[in-house]
């Protein structure tokens, strides 16, 4: 978890999948969440550490 001066950044990983997602969120009232991209532009899907 991340904060900075407007939000929050997350990287959450889904138990299930092992899919890794970028989650964010503005104090000013939005946010979204999308998949995490390697290099290559693929999606990481790794057990967490």
């Amino acid at each position: 978890m991340e904060n900075f001066s407007h939000g929050l950044i997350t990287i959450l990983v889904d138990v299930q999948t092992d899919v890794h997602y970028v989650h964010s969120w503005i104090t000013s009232g939005g946010g979204g969440i999308t998949p995490l991209l390697d290099e290559n532009g693929e999606v990481i899907v790794e057990k967490p550490i």
